[in-house]
């Protein structure tokens, strides 16, 4: 009997230990991502801008993903932005996809944009669920908008 009982606790604490990796990835429209973004990047001086200006920034093709979302700063010589791609099928090409554009973007600035080089050695690059993920902020609480924004 005592054995039983050993063998059922066991298989309940495997179970507990095991259900947060059989959560399924969350999916956020990007019209919620926009809004749910769109203060953390006023907060940043970013806009909402253009897709296709998104697939020549990663020198991608825009069936390369499935939606997106894209605020970036007004000027060249800024480089604050958040990228997120929802592809399910494609996140870790896209993140490296971006990840290359960081690295341009270092290369450019290198020499003579010391703030810009800063921001751009600090970007956070990942995937999240089915998202590819790009933030590059002077601030902390932008990653943080963004993981509580896919949530």
């Amino acid at each position: 009997m005592k054995r039983a009982v050993y063998v059922m606790l066991a298989l309940a604490a495997v179970l507990l230990l095991a259900l947060p990796f059989t959560r399924q990835a969350v999916y956020v429209s990007a019209a919620q991502l926009q809004e749910r973004l769109s203060a953390a990047a006023e907060a940043d001086n970013m806009q909402q801008k253009d897709e296709a200006q998104l697939c020549a920034l990663l020198q991608i093709r825009n069936d390369a993903y499935e939606e997106a979302v894209y605020f970036g700063a007004p000027s060249y010589m800024d480089v604050e932005e958040i990228i997120l791609l929802y592809s399910p099928a494609h996140k870790e090409e896209l993140e490296t996809k971006m990840q290359q554009h960081i690295e341009r973007q270092i290369t450019a600035f290198k020499g003579y944009g010391e703030q810009q080089t800063r921001m751009l050695e600090d970007a956070q690059v990942s995937v999240i669920g089915d998202y590819a993920v790009c933030v590059v902020s002077g601030s902390s609480a932008t990653m943080q908008a963004v993981k509580d924004a896919l949530r």
